[in-house]
């Protein structure tokens, strides 16, 4: 049977309570901590990667503007051209991602932020073997738009997505799914997995922050940000979770 669990949006008072008395435990902030180390650590290599990765990709161009355009290397550099662009995109995602901004509002399209978020997760999908992670994608409108700050709410994705593939495990079929349709006023973007559910005991904790059934994989705040990104938004966020998998919907106004 499948379970409904709906999170109205509240004054968020109680989720604060609990995260600051998490933060006074040592525990606690040895978990912030460490996340704030691996922060610093990935804007350190990305932008210390960003430079060689340039200089190779100019040189892969140099050399196939070089050779006839029958010449079978040619296929070569052009795979090291792409999958070199496929990084440096990645490295300018985690910059700007990791760089202090103010909070700037701008009309996004909804397909826009999937392919964003997408671009960034596929590497953690790559990961997967035997069976693959498939992806399927489905937006109404290519018309459909939200007013959001546009990195949080790939975040806010990106956080989805991974959950999604993390909830398949060992299942035979791996396929994560995500879509956006308008719903009277408001964008509903759902995504969802064939894994085998969320447990009732589990899913009642679901937004708790530092509460994780990753173990040492995990840090407990991937969903409390969520929600609270969503809220933030002057959104609501719900999931529906049973045998067949678990479907994650965040419904935010129209622009």
């Amino acid at each position: 049977m499948t379970r409904l669990v709906s999170l109205p949006v509240k004054d968020g008072s109680d989720s604060i309570q609990i995260l600051q008395e998490a933060m006074l435990t040592e525990e606690g902030l040895r978990d912030i901590a460490r996340l704030v180390t691996v922060g610093q650590m990935a804007l350190c290599f990305s932008h210390e990667v960003r430079n060689p990765l340039s200089v190779l990709l100019g040189y892969a161009h140099m050399m196939e503007k070089a050779l006839p355009k029958d010449d079978p290397i040619r296929i070569q550099l052009d795979s090291i051209t792409r999958n070199g662009m496929r990084m440096k995109e990645m490295t300018e995602s985690i910059l700007n991602f990791g760089r202090k901004r103010e909070v700037t509002r701008e009309a996004c399209p909804v397909a826009e932020l999937i392919q964003e978020a997408l671009a960034l997760v596929e590497p953690y999908f790559d990961e997967f073997k035997a069976p693959s992670v498939e992806v399927k994608i489905h937006v109404e409108s290519p018309c459909l738009r939200i007013t959001v700050d546009r990195w949080r709410m790939i975040h806010v994705l990106v956080n989805l997505l991974s959950n999604a593939a993390d909830a398949m495990g060992r299942s035979r079929e791996r396929v994560v799914s995500i879509s956006a349709k308008p719903d009277n006023s408001v964008v509903r973007i759902s995504v969802s997995d064939t894994g085998s559910g969320i447990e009732p005991e589990v899913a009642r904790q679901m937004f708790v922050p530092f509460f994780t059934t990753k173990g040492e994989g995990g840090n407990g705040l991937g969903l409390y940000i969520v929600r609270r990104t969503v809220e933030d938004h002057g959104g609501a966020i719900t999931f529906q979770t049973g045998r067949t998998g678990t479907v994650f919907s965040i419904c935010l106004p129209l622009t």
